[in-house]
Protein backbone atom coordinates (compact mmCIF):
# COMPACT_ATOMS: atom_id res chain seq x y z
CA UNK A 1 0.00 0.00 0.00
CA UNK A 2 1.52 3.34 -1.12
CA UNK A 3 1.58 6.41 1.08
CA UNK A 4 0.63 9.78 -0.46
CA UNK A 5 3.48 12.27 -0.59
CA UNK A 6 3.06 15.02 2.03
CA UNK A 7 2.34 18.43 0.62
CA UNK A 8 4.42 21.48 1.61
CA UNK A 9 2.61 24.67 2.54
CA UNK A 10 4.20 27.72 0.88
CA UNK A 11 3.47 31.33 -0.13
CA UNK A 12 3.55 32.19 -3.83
CA UNK A 13 6.39 34.64 -4.55
CA UNK A 14 4.36 36.26 -7.33
CA UNK A 15 0.80 36.70 -6.05
CA UNK A 16 1.42 36.18 -2.32
CA UNK A 17 -1.29 33.56 -1.87
CA UNK A 18 -0.75 30.36 0.15
CA UNK A 19 -0.61 27.05 -1.73
CA UNK A 20 0.52 23.47 -1.35
CA UNK A 21 3.58 22.32 -3.28
CA UNK A 22 5.16 18.95 -3.96
CA UNK A 23 8.71 20.31 -3.83
CA UNK A 24 10.58 22.67 -1.51
CA UNK A 25 12.05 24.49 -4.50
CA UNK A 26 8.64 25.44 -5.93
CA UNK A 27 8.17 29.22 -5.83
CA UNK A 28 4.85 29.83 -7.57
CA UNK A 29 1.33 28.54 -7.11
CA UNK A 30 0.47 28.21 -10.79
CA UNK A 31 1.82 28.30 -14.33
CA UNK A 32 0.30 31.76 -14.71
CA UNK A 33 2.29 33.15 -11.75
CA UNK A 34 5.41 31.37 -12.99
CA UNK A 35 5.01 32.94 -16.45
CA UNK A 36 4.33 36.40 -15.00
CA UNK A 37 7.41 36.23 -12.74
CA UNK A 38 9.55 35.05 -15.67
CA UNK A 39 8.46 38.03 -17.80
CA UNK A 40 9.08 40.42 -14.90
CA UNK A 41 12.60 39.07 -14.38
CA UNK A 42 13.39 39.34 -18.08
CA UNK A 43 12.19 42.94 -18.03
CA UNK A 44 14.47 43.73 -15.05
CA UNK A 45 17.45 42.32 -16.94
CA UNK A 46 16.54 44.32 -20.05
CA UNK A 47 16.13 47.53 -18.02
CA UNK A 48 19.49 47.01 -16.30
CA UNK A 49 21.26 46.46 -19.62
CA UNK A 50 19.58 49.54 -21.05
CA UNK A 51 20.66 51.66 -18.06
CA UNK A 52 24.25 50.41 -18.33
CA UNK A 53 24.30 51.22 -22.06
CA UNK A 54 22.88 54.69 -21.38
CA UNK A 55 25.51 55.28 -18.69
CA UNK A 56 28.29 54.29 -21.11
CA UNK A 57 26.91 56.63 -23.77
CA UNK A 58 26.59 59.41 -21.19
CA UNK A 59 30.21 58.93 -20.03
CA UNK A 60 31.41 58.88 -23.63
CA UNK A 61 29.50 62.08 -24.37
CA UNK A 62 30.94 63.67 -21.20
CA UNK A 63 34.50 62.75 -22.17
CA UNK A 64 33.98 64.13 -25.67
CA UNK A 65 32.59 67.34 -24.18
CA UNK A 66 35.42 67.59 -21.64
CA UNK A 67 38.10 67.18 -24.31
CA UNK A 68 36.98 70.51 -25.77
CA UNK A 69 37.12 72.40 -22.46
CA UNK A 70 39.99 73.74 -20.39
CA UNK A 71 38.05 73.94 -17.08
CA UNK A 72 35.74 71.45 -15.37
CA UNK A 73 33.11 71.68 -12.65
CA UNK A 74 33.07 69.53 -9.51
CA UNK A 75 30.38 67.20 -10.90
CA UNK A 76 32.24 66.66 -14.17
CA UNK A 77 35.48 65.94 -12.34
CA UNK A 78 33.68 63.47 -10.05
CA UNK A 79 32.21 61.57 -13.02
CA UNK A 80 35.56 61.37 -14.78
CA UNK A 81 37.28 60.08 -11.63
CA UNK A 82 34.43 57.73 -10.78
CA UNK A 83 34.01 59.14 -7.27
CA UNK A 84 31.45 61.25 -5.40
CA UNK A 85 31.28 65.05 -5.48
CA UNK A 86 32.29 65.12 -1.81
CA UNK A 87 35.44 63.13 -2.61
CA UNK A 88 36.42 65.77 -5.16
CA UNK A 89 35.71 68.54 -2.63
CA UNK A 90 37.94 66.67 -0.17
CA UNK A 91 40.75 66.42 -2.72
CA UNK A 92 40.44 70.15 -3.40
CA UNK A 93 40.22 71.29 0.23
CA UNK A 94 43.24 69.16 1.22
CA UNK A 95 45.35 70.60 -1.59
CA UNK A 96 45.58 67.32 -3.47
CA UNK A 97 43.73 68.74 -6.47
CA UNK A 98 44.26 72.44 -7.32
CA UNK A 99 41.07 74.38 -8.04
CA UNK A 100 39.78 77.94 -8.21
CA UNK A 101 36.69 79.19 -6.36
CA UNK A 102 35.00 81.70 -8.66
CA UNK A 103 32.00 82.32 -6.40
CA UNK A 104 30.61 80.73 -3.24
CA UNK A 105 28.81 78.13 -5.36
CA UNK A 106 31.15 77.84 -8.33
CA UNK A 107 34.48 76.00 -8.33
CA UNK A 108 36.49 75.24 -11.43
CA UNK A 109 39.32 72.75 -11.98
CA UNK A 110 41.78 72.97 -14.86
CA UNK A 111 41.58 69.85 -17.00
CA UNK A 112 45.37 69.68 -17.07
CA UNK A 113 45.43 69.70 -13.23
CA UNK A 114 43.00 66.78 -13.15
CA UNK A 115 45.17 64.84 -15.59
CA UNK A 116 48.27 65.60 -13.48
CA UNK A 117 46.39 64.50 -10.33
CA UNK A 118 45.64 61.12 -11.94
CA UNK A 119 49.14 60.69 -13.40
CA UNK A 120 50.85 61.48 -10.08
CA UNK A 121 48.70 59.17 -7.97
CA UNK A 122 51.04 56.63 -6.41
CA UNK A 123 50.29 52.95 -6.22
CA UNK A 124 49.47 51.85 -2.69
CA UNK A 125 51.80 49.15 -1.44
CA UNK A 126 51.66 47.14 1.76
CA UNK A 127 54.54 47.81 4.13
CA UNK A 128 56.76 45.19 5.70
CA UNK A 129 55.78 43.93 9.14
CA UNK A 130 58.51 45.86 10.98
CA UNK A 131 57.41 49.12 9.35
CA UNK A 132 53.74 48.58 10.20
CA UNK A 133 54.51 48.16 13.89
CA UNK A 134 56.10 51.59 14.27
CA UNK A 135 54.05 53.93 16.50
CA UNK A 136 51.92 56.65 14.89
CA UNK A 137 54.26 59.28 16.39
CA UNK A 138 56.92 58.21 13.86
CA UNK A 139 54.71 59.19 10.93
CA UNK A 140 53.50 62.44 9.35
CA UNK A 141 50.16 63.01 7.69
CA UNK A 142 50.43 64.57 4.24
CA UNK A 143 48.94 67.79 5.57
CA UNK A 144 51.53 67.97 8.38
CA UNK A 145 54.31 67.78 5.78
CA UNK A 146 52.81 70.56 3.65
CA UNK A 147 52.43 72.77 6.73
CA UNK A 148 55.87 72.05 8.20
CA UNK A 149 57.83 72.53 4.99
CA UNK A 150 55.54 74.92 3.14
CA UNK A 151 55.30 72.88 -0.06
CA UNK A 152 52.37 71.76 -2.17
CA UNK A 153 50.70 68.38 -1.89
CA UNK A 154 51.86 67.42 -5.38
CA UNK A 155 55.47 68.10 -4.41
CA UNK A 156 55.10 65.86 -1.36
CA UNK A 157 53.75 63.02 -3.50
CA UNK A 158 56.61 63.45 -5.98
CA UNK A 159 59.21 63.30 -3.21
CA UNK A 160 57.62 60.19 -1.68
CA UNK A 161 57.60 58.43 -5.05
CA UNK A 162 61.11 59.42 -6.18
CA UNK A 163 62.75 58.71 -2.79
CA UNK A 164 60.77 55.55 -2.10
CA UNK A 165 59.68 56.84 1.32
CA UNK A 166 57.46 54.33 3.22
CA UNK A 167 53.79 55.19 3.68
CA UNK A 168 50.82 53.50 5.30
CA UNK A 169 47.09 53.92 5.83
CA UNK A 170 45.49 54.89 9.14
CA UNK A 171 41.77 55.07 8.56
CA UNK A 172 41.16 57.72 5.89
CA UNK A 173 44.62 59.27 6.38
CA UNK A 174 47.84 58.46 4.53
CA UNK A 175 50.82 58.44 6.88
CA UNK A 176 54.41 58.99 5.71
CA UNK A 177 57.54 57.87 7.57
CA UNK A 178 58.80 60.90 9.52
CA UNK A 179 62.57 60.27 9.64
CA UNK A 180 63.14 59.90 5.84
CA UNK A 181 61.10 63.07 5.17
CA UNK A 182 63.06 65.13 7.73
CA UNK A 183 66.36 63.73 6.41
CA UNK A 184 65.41 64.62 2.84
CA UNK A 185 64.80 68.28 3.68
CA UNK A 186 67.74 68.52 6.08
CA UNK A 187 70.16 67.40 3.35
CA UNK A 188 68.83 70.13 1.10
CA UNK A 189 69.28 72.81 3.75
CA UNK A 190 65.57 73.53 3.89
CA UNK A 191 64.56 76.38 6.21
CA UNK A 192 61.80 75.19 8.46
CA UNK A 193 60.15 78.60 8.63
CA UNK A 194 56.72 77.18 9.11
CA UNK A 195 57.67 75.64 12.46
CA UNK A 196 57.77 79.14 13.99
CA UNK A 197 54.37 80.20 12.71
CA UNK A 198 52.25 81.50 15.56
CA UNK A 199 49.65 83.66 13.80
CA UNK A 200 46.84 82.16 11.80
CA UNK A 201 43.87 84.02 10.34
CA UNK A 202 40.35 83.07 9.37
CA UNK A 203 38.73 84.21 6.11
CA UNK A 204 36.80 86.93 7.95
CA UNK A 205 39.98 88.03 9.72
CA UNK A 206 41.82 88.36 6.40
CA UNK A 207 38.93 90.37 4.94
CA UNK A 208 39.06 92.83 7.85
CA UNK A 209 42.87 93.05 8.15
CA UNK A 210 43.57 93.61 4.47
CA UNK A 211 40.30 95.26 3.36
CA UNK A 212 39.49 92.50 0.87
CA UNK A 213 36.19 91.04 -0.28
CA UNK A 214 35.45 87.39 0.43
CA UNK A 215 35.83 86.50 -3.27
CA UNK A 216 39.18 88.31 -3.41
CA UNK A 217 40.42 86.43 -0.31
CA UNK A 218 39.52 83.02 -1.72
CA UNK A 219 41.15 83.88 -5.05
CA UNK A 220 44.28 85.13 -3.24
CA UNK A 221 44.79 82.10 -0.97
CA UNK A 222 44.08 79.76 -3.88
CA UNK A 223 46.42 81.51 -6.32
CA UNK A 224 49.34 81.67 -3.86
CA UNK A 225 48.68 78.35 -2.08
CA UNK A 226 48.76 79.97 1.38
CA UNK A 227 49.58 77.33 4.07
CA UNK A 228 46.53 76.42 6.13
CA UNK A 229 45.51 74.40 9.14
CA UNK A 230 42.27 72.99 10.51
CA UNK A 231 41.20 73.76 14.08
CA UNK A 232 37.84 72.87 15.66
CA UNK A 233 36.25 72.46 12.26
CA UNK A 234 37.43 75.86 10.99
CA UNK A 235 40.23 76.67 8.56
CA UNK A 236 42.96 79.22 9.22
CA UNK A 237 45.73 80.66 7.00
CA UNK A 238 49.31 81.73 7.68
CA UNK A 239 49.55 85.49 8.38
CA UNK A 240 53.33 85.38 7.79
CA UNK A 241 52.88 84.26 4.19
CA UNK A 242 50.09 86.74 3.51
CA UNK A 243 52.15 89.63 4.92
CA UNK A 244 55.18 88.63 2.81
CA UNK A 245 53.11 88.53 -0.35
CA UNK A 246 51.41 91.82 0.42
CA UNK A 247 54.80 93.49 0.91
CA UNK A 248 55.97 92.23 -2.49
CA UNK A 249 52.96 93.65 -4.29
CA UNK A 250 53.33 97.28 -5.46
Amino acid sequence: MSTAKQKIRKICEQCGKPFEADRISTKYCSHECNRTAYKANRRKVAVKLSEELSAKKSNKALRTKVEQRAYLGITEAAKLLGVSRWSVYRYVSSGMLPATRITKRTTRIKKVELETFIDNASRYEMLKQDQEQKPIADWYTLEEITLKYGIKYRQVRKIITLEGIPERKNGRFTLVAQKPIDTYFKKRGFKEALQSLTEWMSISGIMTEYNMSETAVYSFISAYKIPKKQLNGKRYYSKLHIDDLKKQKP
